[in-house]
């Protein structure tokens, strides 16, 4: 079972084809993120994995620090 879509950013625009990145939840501890492209009336999805929020807030957190 898909979890919640949490959030769908645009990513690009170029000659009717839109890029979005969306995050679903899955459980408390785990996102997945799907990166797809939306053309005329096609969904091509390009890419899809599972982040662990822990160590993602970590990697944040880092990067904004320096």
């Amino acid at each position: 079972m898909l979890g919640e879509l949490t959030r769908a950013d645009l990513q690009e625009k170029a000659d009717k084809k839109l890029k979005y990145k969306a995050y679903f939840d899955l459980t408390k501890r785990h996102n997945l993120i799907v990166i797809y492209k939306v053309f005329k009336s096609e969904v091509l999805i390009i890419t899809a994995y599972k982040t662990n929020r822990k160590w993602q807030k970590k990697l944040l957190g880092r990067s904004q620090r320096g």
